[in-house]
């Protein structure tokens, strides 16, 4: 650790890790070519999660809050309180605030940019107090901000893109299994630690409980070498304020569930998910997904294809494989008895404890498994532990750099070295996939926005649009958000898709079953005005759901030409203020009425 003399003084700790910041935004700007983007208002991303993210971030801007959201599943609305996302209230917090200044897709755009700051400064900052000089430190920031974790995260995972304080939950660690641990109160340590296990809480449940794993294998550690409770007891009081804080953020929907019981449908993981999704050490060592080298991504995917394949991004790079591999290395000299001379040994040992032990709970078939098994089955993706072991990988670099550069017979190799380790790193670490598909996008873009601006304009504030392929809600496959991309450009509108399986009739699917002229009374009679057909949505063989062009064949017998075709083609859209007109003249309002509530509550 840093002696408390040779520690960076607080402001220039701040300008150094503000100026790593500001160089990672201006290595990504380059990187992602984020000059071609046409609107930073216009969403970058229209897949899977980052769609459900935007969704959530719209209603609480519409609405006030992303637990609830009466513009989509109507006429239910979506109650979101069954997806316990109240982990990442500090996450919100910024987006709410990016929100009011541009609207949701600006606030995710900026959001994400600005993880690539966020994590390279705070990375910059541990370094800094490691003991690790300026420059290398700063290396390392902008080598851990680019990770390829990070990329292969992007916005469809923005929130697990926002790593910053999982190096600040390392530094936690180490100081309670250093040579000079937390021990009284009065330590302004264990100020700045209970200060970032709350932020911890406040910013996702998987970098919370990697850092809970690691403060309390410090801890215990601590404890057994110096024979006292202490460190082991800070530990333990370090992983109460996390734990919480973190029943705290989720109060509302801990509350939801035991008045109103829970969900079966929705987040229910099986203990073989915690095999699927447990960390691989030889993924950690592999080259990137898509690297730039052909022969290093097919060998990645070759790699993939013998085993199960679990999730992306789980390599290190090389710079952080290496790094990694030191500390391994050091792990296997310590447990045989034996010291080594060199500078940072002290640093890399305990390093190697943290390291160890994450790799015991984390790997495939470790103590995960035991904990899912003892009923932690919803805490699957223990491979995201690769982003921790990725810091730990980058500190043993860095800190061999500055004892290497130390003993070099000239100072040049001061500056030359470490640059030289962040050119290679980044051309590793980069690749040409992460570039988004601009031309592709403003094409998609400005044709979507324009088609749904057209429908918002013939239905008018508060019009109602019948959704199909009907998508159960959520995680009910890769594009099961995809219904929701009309809410996204008109939030104005009204979307019957996105109301939370489970706790009401999944009455789509049984509608979709009718023949189309029963289907689409009960449709009008519910209120909705418009019926959008999106033609390249895969169709799930469930309720008799059946493929686009047949949907759109018998909805045009039914309801006439569509209305709109978008400049695409993959919008289509009908006018069902004619059939509800007609319904009430024949059946009644009465009648309508009990149509409508009989539709309501099928279920299949």
């Amino acid at each position: 650790m840093t002696a408390p003399g040779n520690a960076p003084r607080p402001r220039s700790l701040l300008l150094e890790s503000l100026a790593t910041g500001i160089a990672s935004v201006a290595v990504v700007a380059v990187h992602l070519q984020l000059w071609r983007a046409e609107s930073w208002r216009r969403p970058w991303l229209v897949f899977n999660d980052a769609i459900y993210y935007q969704t959530l971030v719209q209603g609480m801007l519409d609405h006030g809050t992303y637990l609830s959201n009466p513009s989509v599943g109507w006429p239910f609305g979506l109650d979101a309180r069954d997806v316990p996302e109240g982990a990442e209230n500090l996450h919100w917090l910024v987006l709410r605030l990016l929100g009011a200044l541009g609207g949701a897709a600006f606030a995710l755009n900026v959001f994400y940019v600005l993880t690539f700051a966020t994590t390279a400064a705070a990375a910059h900052a541990v370094l800094r107090v490691l003991g690790v000089r300026r420059l290398t430190a700063a290396v390392g920031g902008v080598l851990y901000a680019f990770a390829p974790y990070h990329f292969l995260r992007g916005q469809n995972h923005v929130f697990l893109s926002s790593y910053a304080l999982v190096p600040v939950g390392v530094l936690v660690a180490l100081w309670l299994l250093g040579p000079d641990p937390i021990r009284s109160w009065r330590d302004r340590r264990l100020l700045a630690a209970t200060a970032a296990m709350v932020a911890l809480a406040s910013t996702g449940a998987y970098y919370l409980v990697f850092c809970t794993v690691l403060i309390v294998v410090a801890g215990s550690v601590a404890a057994l070498r110096d024979r006292r409770m202490r460190p082991l007891l800070g530990a333990g009081v370090l992983g109460a304020v996390g734990a919480a804080t973190a029943l705290l953020n989720l109060a509302p929907s801990l509350w939801f569930w035991a008045t109103e019981g829970r969900n079966a449908s929705v987040v229910q993981r099986g203990v073989f998910e915690t095999e699927d999704y447990g960390l691989r050490i030889s993924q950690l060592f592999a080259p990137r997904d898509y690297h730039r080298i052909d022969a290093l991504a097919r060998l990645t995917e070759d790699a993939r294809s013998t085993v199960l394949r679990g999730e992306f991004g789980q390599q290190l790079g090389l710079v952080g494989a290496l790094g990694l591999a030191v500390v391994l290395g050091v792990a296997v000299v310590a447990a045989a008895g034996r010291r080594s001379d060199i500078a940072p040994w002290p640093q890399l040992r305990q390093l190697a404890v943290l390291t160890v032990a994450l790799l015991i709970v984390a790997t495939v078939s470790g103590l995960s498994l035991v904990a899912s098994a003892a009923g932690l089955a919803t805490f699957r993706a223990w491979n995201r532990t690769s982003i921790v072991l990725a810091f730990v990988g980058l500190a043993a670099v860095c800190l061999l750099l500055d004892a290497l550069a130390a003993r070099a017979p000239s100072r040049r190799l001061l500056g030359v070295l470490p640059l030289a380790v962040l050119a290679v790193g980044l051309i590793d670490q980069t690749s040409a996939a992460d570039v988004p598909r601009w031309h592709e996008q403003h094409t998609t873009g400005r044709s979507t926005a324009a088609f749904f601006r057209d429908l918002a304009g013939a239905l008018g504030p508060g019009g109602t649009v019948w959704v199909m392929p009907h998508r159960v809600f959520p995680e009910s496959g890769i594009d099961c958000y995809d219904g929701l991309i009309g809410y996204l450009y008109e939030p104005e509108l009204r979307w019957s898709t996105g109301f939370m399986s489970g706790r009401h009739p999944e009455y789509p699917l049984v509608l979709a079953a009718r023949p189309a002229a029963a289907r689409y009374d009960a449709v009008a009679a519910i209120g909705f005005q418009a019926v959008l057909l999106d033609r390249w949505l895969t169709v799930p063989v469930e309720a008799g759901e059946t493929r686009p062009e047949v949907i759109e064949a018998a909805t045009t017998a039914e309801l006439g030409p569509p209305v709109a075709t978008s400049e695409d083609g993959r919008y289509v859209w009908w006018d069902l203020r004619p059939r509800a007109e007609a319904l009430r003249a024949r059946l009644g309002v009465d009648a309508t009425a009990a149509l409508a509530a009989e539709a309501l509550a099928s279920t299949p």
